[in-house]
Parts: structure tokens; sequence; C-alpha cells
């Protein structure tokens, strides 16, 4: 048996009889996960890295005007607070990417 008839054998024993027209060559099977996915938690992550990385400037900015060091303190744990609530929230947002994406809400009925 050759190669290419135990391939179109392993399709049709999965019910793909063409394997060039199969599920995997099906746009709309593998699109959202394919491209669109990647490209909408790709977006997320540098928006969210941008708000990161402007908050750190300015945390940075606020440390060099601290008189003492309880002041560094205060302003430490407060920066460190409001970046583990704002990474919690990041997780949220990309696992409800990842879930509208394995899971699209039908498309609303015109009336």
């Amino acid at each position: 048996m050759t190669v290419e008839q135990k391939s179109r054998e392993n399709f049709q024993a999965f019910g793909l009889n063409d394997p060039l027209r199969g599920p995997f060559f099906d746009a709309k099977v593998w699109r959202p996960y394919g491209i669109d996915l990647p490209l909408r938690l790709t977006a997320e992550l540098l928006t969210f890295a941008s708000r990161r990385l402007q908050a750190q400037a300015e945390h940075v900015e606020a440390l060099g005007r601290c008189n003492s060091p309880a002041e560094a303190l205060k302003l430490q744990m407060a920066f460190l607070t409001r970046a583990l609530s704002e990474y919690q929230s990041e997780v949220g947002t990309l696992s409800q990417d990842v879930a509208d994406t394995a899971y699209p809400r039908p498309a609303a009925k015109a009336a």
C-alpha cells in the first residue's frame, strides 16, 4: 500500500473523504483559532504591557520624589497591590477572549 493510499484510507476512517476539503481546510474551523484568537490575544497583551510600563514609569518617578524610606515603602506596597489586581483582571480578560472564540455568541436576530 502506498503512502497516498494509506493517507486516503486514514481520512476515510475519520469521515474525511477528501483531505483537501476536510475540516482542517475549512476556514470556518481554523480561522477563529489560527488567526483571530492569536491576533486578539496579542493586541490585548500589548495594550496591557503598555499600561503596565506606563504605570511603572510613573511609579519610578514618584519614588524619586520620596523624602523617607517609609514613604517609599508605602508607594511600593500601593504599586504592587495595584499591579497584582491589574494582572488578575488581565487573566480574566484573556480567558474571556478564549471563551468567546471557543463558544461564540449567536448573532442577534433581526425583528
